[in-house]
């Protein structure tokens, strides 16, 4: 189990290095994390296993590369969802866990299905390989139990 502290750690130091404000939120909170790249601000979630530090990434990864926009566009907000992802990717892919595969892949899904005639050669089909390309495929069993490895 991965320490709590320690990963909050690491995301006060990125954010310290990087001259961005965390705000932590309680689990209580009924509000999404979120991010503002104009304030460079992040509001995450206090972590409790490495899954809430992925989404701390995503966040600064917000303010890292996302333009400063308002735009409500589904697919603006796919373009930008996806760069935040890639950034988590490019700079952490080897410390994600299954968890952190499966939200990623549940939130851009969920983004993806909101754009209407998303063209074929959209860059989120390509994040998508690469994500589910961590998540492995447990074929159904139908009952039956597995065969012991000789």
């Amino acid at each position: 189990m991965d320490d709590a502290k320690t990963l909050t750690r690491e995301i006060d130091e990125l954010c310290r290095r990087e001259k961005i404000k965390c705000h932590w939120k309680e689990i209580t909170d009924c509000s999404l994390n979120r991010a503002c790249m104009a304030t460079r601000e992040i509001w995450v979630f206090k972590i409790r296993k490495r899954v809430d530090w992925a989404a701390a990434l995503h966040e600064i990864g917000h303010v890292m590369c996302d333009p400063e926009v308002g735009d409500t566009d589904p697919l603006a907000v796919l373009d930008r969802e996806c760069k935040a992802t890639e950034w988590v990717i490019e700079r952490y892919q080897n410390d994600l866990d299954l968890d952190c595969w499966k939200r990623m892949e549940h939130n851009i899904t969920d983004y993806k299905a909101k754009v209407p005639n998303l063209p074929a050669d959209h860059p989120v089909h390509t994040l998508l390989k690469t994500i589910q390309s961590h998540i492995p495929i447990v074929a159904p069993s139908f009952g039956r139990k597995p065969k012991p490895p000789k």
